[in-house]
């Protein structure tokens, strides 16, 4: 299903929290991983150092030049390449390593053909900073512009047993099912359809809709109304989903309207893996 995993990793707690969970499910899928650490452009010009330690931002207090600045990071990413290297051999899984230089969100974007999932770990930053490496706006610009699924992960790696998808009757929310409906069918998982409609006529045609697109399976079929990501999340906690599955609208939304919606929310304060199909 997976046999090729794309994971960014920045050296914060955040991208190596998405390494394990990555390893996971290379663990089942006898999948190969392939980690990409960057070397953000926009800070090589900077005065001072710009290093993730945990999930901040640690800027140097010592003015350095230029090439300077380059051997740091340089050293920084082979630092991380190591250790992803190890958790990979420890899990008993292969893992390649790339470092590269330039924009994060365009080296991850370029490489994501050659993939069949991207792997990463969401962590924010305050927004007067310009966000480098993964954090701030790298995650939206990436979900905005390819057409990979992606598992978006905040929090410790988890088993999966239980996925839950949101469904609306939309092209993405549909691919989310479908993909929902084949991950859980290859590793025998169960399968939770939540619709969010305050007209339960509607309502019960979205889920029959549902039902029919996740055969052979008999997923557990529910509804609700109010703030869709309030729900969505009450639903996850309430049955013990291990991952929840959403459609994401992509890049003909503007990205401030996207960062407004309900896969903003869920991705914000969820601690669940977030599965985004396009």
């Amino acid at each position: 299903m997976f046999q090729r995993i794309f994971v960014p990793c920045d050296g914060s707690s955040a991208s190596f929290q998405a390494l394990d969970q990555a390893l996971h499910i290379a663990q089942r899928e006898g999948s190969t991983v392939t980690v990409l650490c960057i070397i953000d452009a926009r800070v090589l010009d900077e005065p001072e150092i710009y290093l993730p330690i945990d999930d901040e931002i640690r800027v140097s207090t010592e003015v350095v030049s230029q090439p300077m600045a380059t051997l740091t990071y340089q050293a920084w990413v082979r630092q991380v390449a190591l250790r992803a290297e190890e958790r990979g051999r420890l899990a008993g899984v292969e893992v390649h390593t790339e470092t590269v230089t330039g924009l994060p969100y365009r080296e991850i974007i370029a490489r994501c053909p050659e993939y069949d999932l991207l792997v990463m770990g969401i962590w924010d930053l305050a927004s007067h900073y310009p966000g480098p490496f993964l954090a701030g706006s790298t995650y939206w610009r990436v979900v905005t512009h390819t057409r990979l699924p992606i598992l978006c992960v905040r929090g410790q790696s988890r088993d999966i047993r239980r996925i839950l998808a949101a469904y609306d009757n939309s092209r993405e929310a549909v691919d989310a099912l479908q993909l929902a409906v084949t991950w859980c069918q290859a590793w025998g998982l169960q399968l939770v359809v939540l619709t969010v409609q305050p007209d339960g006529d509607l309502a019960q045609t979205l889920l029959r809709r549902a039902r029919a697109r996740a055969r052979p399976l008999n997923p557990a079929l529910l509804t609700r109304d109010g703030d869709p990501a309030e729900a969505i999340q009450t639903v996850a906690r309430d049955y013990e989903c291990d991952l929840i599955a959403l459609g994401v609208h992509g890049e003909r939304h503007l990205l401030e309207r996207l960062e407004g919606g309900v896969v903003n929310t869920i991705l914000r304060t969820s601690t669940l893996p977030v599965l985004l199909s396009h």
